[in-house]
């Protein structure tokens, strides 16, 4: 029997969004060893590398903020949004980006990048604008998931990624055919 209840990321989340350091300034770019994830990144599920990097003045003197490894990235502007991707690494982000840190005693993060990925088509709809919706951190932190126990969670992680394996498999599987066809 199902007892999980629905519930609002707000109440064991945390979400926030990064920044962009000024371009023209050279000292929060050059030699930077902070990775500096863009939304045009989240194109994998896992995210362990960046494209830029900061310098650490750049974190001190500016909008963006660390995101611990594990937190859920979500693009909230333009040709990206809904994207999600689980963060590899310890990173900052752009402003397009929604990150959402999980209370671990509550969630896991792969089970609520799967419960939000199959929301993401409700998610851009809440999202407000002309021809590309942007959605906003209101409507983030306001989405409710269904949140079972860490054991359900896990169990239904399990399932998911079986499942994922088997979808790839029969891909390549596919590609393999066709290549001989």
């Amino acid at each position: 029997m199902n007892t999980s209840k629905m519930v609002r990321i707000s109440d064991f989340c945390t979400t926030g969004s990064g920044g962009t350091p000024a371009r023209q300034n050279a000292r929060y770019y050059r030699n930077g060893t902070i990775p500096w994830v863009k939304s045009g990144e989240l194109r994998e599920d896992i995210i362990n590398n960046a494209e830029e990097f900061i310098t650490f003045d750049a974190l001190k003197e500016t909008s963006v903020k660390m995101v611990p490894k594990n937190s859920l990235l979500l693009a909230m502007y333009g040709a990206t949004v809904g994207r999600l991707a689980i963060l590899g690494i310890p990173a900052t982000t752009n402003q397009a980006i929604c990150h959402i840190i999980p209370n671990a005693k509550v969630a896991e993060v792969r089970y609520l990048f799967h419960a939000l990925r199959a929301q993401v088509e409700y998610i851009i709809s809440q999202g407000v604008g002309g021809a590309q919706p942007n959605i906003n951190q209101s409507i983030v932190k306001n989405l409710e998931v269904r949140l079972p126990s860490l054991e359900e969670q896990r169990r239904t992680i399990e399932l998911l990624d079986k499942s994922e394996d088997l979808k790839v498999k029969r891909i390549n599987a596919i590609g393999k055919i066709n290549l001989l066809i």
